[in-house]
């Protein structure tokens, strides 16, 4: 999974009911339903998308038929939050939670990841590991310094424990900056390094090896508070899932998520709690 793909893929469900504002660009109320039909649109297969088709296939026999297709994306990650809490554009997207997320929107909660989120491996300057060796504590790391996404639930957690942190609200710049040597570590998760270190503008970093973060950083989809429809059929549809065995086998079909479980769960790393 690419590192830019997280930030741009939204998709849309269409459901038969109204709403306030609507987008330029976005559908019309018309395209709600078509012949009974619920229009979820999206472009191009994903792991997040190809879990929501799941989940709806799920719940077809139950909660009746879908289409769906995914909308352009139209600004940054915190705009799309902010248009789905308005109930606007798109009626549900995928986010690490937070306390603030779950205020402004309903987290559907189902671990999208199996709880990879929450653990953190270090990308850092290629040749650099023997710095990294000497750190045993949360106050040691506190002698680095992190890049993060300035709206990322990882610069939160950071700043909470004092943990020096730059920032930039893209993706790519936070890659120039890294480059750039403006910081010591690139905190990623257990799901998307390693698909990342084999990306070309990753050459001059490697993993760092001996330490491991966690901190609560679930994945999930999340809907407007007021989409009570959407909410209980994802649910539904996850746990229908996970008991028949197709989310395991949807999950760990995609190599860097095995990648990331098996790493995870047989390491020998220094864990490192953040709160």
């Amino acid at each position: 999974m690419r590192i830019v793909a997280a930030f741009k893929l939204v998709l849309v469900l269409i459901f038969p009911l109204s709403f306030a504002g609507i987008a330029q660009g976005d559908f019309t109320p018309a395209d709600y339903v078509k012949a009974n039909v619920l229009q979820v649109p999206y472009l191009r297969t994903d792991y997040f998308p190809e879990l929501l088709k799941l989940a709806l296939d799920k719940t077809v026999d139950s909660h009746g038929p879908y289409h769906m297709y995914e909308q352009p994306w139209i600004g940054p990650k915190q705009r799309m939050r902010q248009f789905l809490a308005d109930g606007r554009y798109i009626r549900v997207l995928w986010s690490t939670t937070s306390k603030k997320r779950e205020q402004q929107l309903k987290a559907i909660k189902f671990s999208l990841v199996k709880k990879l989120n929450e653990y953190r491996f270090l990308v850092i300057h290629k040749g650099e590991q023997e710095k990294f060796n000497q750190i045993k504590t949360v106050e040691d790391l506190s002698k680095f310094t992190a890049v993060s996404g300035s709206h990322w639930q990882d610069t939160i957690i950071f700043k909470r424990h004092q943990l020096p942190v730059v920032t930039s609200i893209d993706t790519g710049d936070l890659i120039k900056m890294f480059k750039l040597r403006r910081g010591d570590y690139f905190a990623r998760g257990a799901y998307e390094v390693w698909r990342e270190l084999e990306q070309a503008e990753f050459a001059p970093f490697q993993l760092e090896e001996k330490l491991l973060l966690r901190y609560n950083a679930d994945y999930h989809f999340f809907v407007n508070h007021q989409d009570k429809t959407l909410a209980d059929r994802l649910l539904i549809g996850l746990q229908r899932a996970e008991q028949d065995g197709s989310f395991d086998e949807l999950f760990f079909s995609v190599p860097e998520f095995k990648q990331g479980w098996n790493a995870v769960k047989h390491s020998n790393r220094l864990l490192l709690e953040l709160e």
